[in-house]
């Protein structure tokens, strides 16, 4: 972690060393070199909370006088490859949170780690209950038999059946528990994730690419009636279309959230399908974000759908379910 003699700063202070990080600096990992008082140096490496004060990653705030510095670097922001960079179960909530954001429902109520959530009964995602605690059953405060009256009561007072939305595998025993008490498994999906360095740049000949802030009349009606649209909405995305003489016949929408570019709706009209739409929606949809990991959901049933990931680049990161209550 030593600054070597190429990385010592030229900017001086009145004392003759590197000046001091300042106000602009605040949040960025530095690098430093302390001249301690009985001689020699040390070197301390972490997040600047002010001019004269480090966060290690172990959590403790090093104080320092400024005046010490003899040397400083920032040190680049390294953002981890899709999938990787921390324990599996904190990656499935980071990616979960993200998806969960960019696809909001019109009511979210947190409940001893559970986050239930309601619209309207549009989409398994925004109406069910979501794990946001530790495993097995990421509850804080509550028995699980407690907790599930809790839900089956918040559903049925919004006329909703209660779905359980339910990352694998380390709510597998969640599931299992769930399983026993018959409740039906509605839906299974892979969540893919891929670099966004990876995506080749497409370009269709005789294709011209539309590009919207909104889910506009010709991009929805590519996938005929969608109830979503409200939910889409609410969450600031990009909206691409690829039209053949005038008519949009592919379509796709992606989102930003923190390190995540989340991509959704990519669908082809059935008679144009197999032409390298799909894979041209993606390389235009990737195109407009300036995030480095991609992420997107598909059923496991799909196979045409995933081979299509698959050839570009995305990767299953893990699988989630929804179990109905029959």
């Amino acid at each position: 972690m030593s600054l070597s003699e190429s990385e010592v700063g030229t900017s001086a202070s009145p004392h003759g060393h590197q000046a001091a990080p300042d106000l602009s600096h605040v949040g960025s990992r530095v690098s430093m070199r302390l001249r301690e008082p009985s001689g020699g140096y040390r070197d301390i490496l972490g997040i600047l909370e002010r001019p004269s004060a480090i966060r290690r990653r172990s959590g403790a705030l090093i104080e320092f006088n400024p005046d010490d510095i003899w040397a400083w670097r920032l040190v680049p922001k390294v953002i981890p490859k899709a999938g990787t960079g921390a324990p599996f179960s904190m990656r499935v909530q980071e990616l979960e949170q993200a998806i969960e954001a960019t696809w909001p429902a019109s009511e979210i109520t947190d409940q001893a780690g559970w986050r239930f959530r309601s619209n309207g009964g549009v989409t398994n995602r925004a109406n069910s209950i979501r794990p946001i605690g530790l495993p097995p059953y990421g509850l804080t405060e509550m028995e699980l038999d407690e907790a599930i009256e809790l839900a089956l009561q918040y559903y049925r007072a919004r006329a909703l059946p209660p779905v359980f939305h339910i990352s694998l595998p380390h709510f597998q025993d969640l599931d299992t528990y769930l399983e026993k008490l018959n409740w039906q498994i509605t839906i299974e999906s892979h969540v893919m994730v891929a670099d966004t360095e990876d995506i080749p740049i497409i370009e269709l000949a005789n294709f011209d690419l539309h590009i919207w802030e909104s889910p506009v009349a010709a991009w929805a009606q590519v996938q005929g009636v969608n109830l979503s649209l409200e939910i889409m909405a609410r969450y600031p995305s990009t909206y691409v279309g690829l039209a053949k003489d005038g008519l949009v016949v592919g379509v796709g929408r992606i989102s930003q959230y923190e390190d995540w570019a989340i991509i959704t709706r990519l669908f082809v009209l059935p008679e144009y399908r197999g032409q390298g739409i799909g894979a041209a929606l993606m390389s235009a949809l990737v195109q407009q974000i300036d995030v480095k990991k991609l992420a997107l959901q598909v059923t496991t049933d799909n196979a045409a759908a995933i081979a299509l990931y698959q050839r570009l680049k995305f990767r299953v990161h893990h699988n989630y379910r929804y179990r109905a209550m029959k």
